[in-house]
């Protein structure tokens, strides 16, 4: 379970106000509004992209603020993933390397069965 409450993002004028949002593992949430309205900076709460802490922001119970920086980017490393609207792949690596790259950064490894049943997992149909 994630929970934030308070959450308060303000730049040249207030961006939002005292947001609470909590999600449940297992469950797909969906964030839209129109540009400018805070989605990104929201998801770099989030996903601890952002320095800003002044709010109530908790994983599980544990109260995500009260960790050390060293606990924060093993949370982010290990829990935490991002799917953009533009892959960050490395172009001159096929899609067994790109997944054997980004696995290493976090000390996993993936052999090809497991691989093709992450790209099952995400709707792709492809060869490594």
């Amino acid at each position: 379970m994630l929970e934030i409450n308070h959450l308060y993002i303000k730049y040249e004028k207030s961006i939002l106000e005292d947001v609470c949002f909590h999600a449940q593992a297992g469950f797909f949430h969906l964030i839209q509004g129109e540009s400018g309205c805070g989605k990104t900076s929201f998801l770099y709460r989030l996903g601890l992209l952002s320095h800003q802490c002044d709010f109530d922001y908790k994983i599980n119970g544990i109260d995500v603020n009260s960790l050390s920086s060293h606990k924060k980017d093993d949370l982010r490393r290990n829990n935490i993933a991002f799917l953009l609207q533009n892959a960050l792949l490395v172009e001159d690596y096929n899609v067994k390397e790109n997944i054997d790259f980004f696995a290493s950064i976090s000390n996993k490894s993936f052999n090809t069965n497991d691989m093709y049943n992450i790209l099952k997992d995400v709707g792709l149909n492809i060869s490594l």
